[in-house]
């Protein structure tokens, strides 16, 4: 399984967990400025990835406002539904 979140996101699998991972890009060494997916974490359900993916990205943003990271949240949110329903379907 392979979820593309965004740019910067995307889930993974093995046989009993869900793998949260981010691109990065690496700033050193031969391979300077090359892009790699790190891992976030490994989780158990998909609630416990999502969870950790919403706090992550409030950490991470330079939103203001409550209901601007509230929005922020819904969309985040929608794309993982609309993510999980085209690999539902087969696309």
């Amino acid at each position: 399984m392979l979820i593309q979140l965004n740019e910067k996101y995307r889930i993974t699998s093995e046989p009993k967990n869900f793998v949260l991972l981010k691109k990065k890009v690496r700033e050193k060494g031969k391979e300077k400025g090359k892009e790699y997916w790190d891992v976030v974490g490994h989780y158990g359900d998909l609630d416990q990835l999502l969870f950790r993916l919403h706090t992550k990205g409030l950490q991470e943003s330079e939103t203001e406002g409550i209901q601007n990271i509230i929005n922020e949240i819904k969309t985040s949110v929608k794309l993982i539904k609309e993510q999980i329903t085209l690999l539902e379907d087969g696309g």
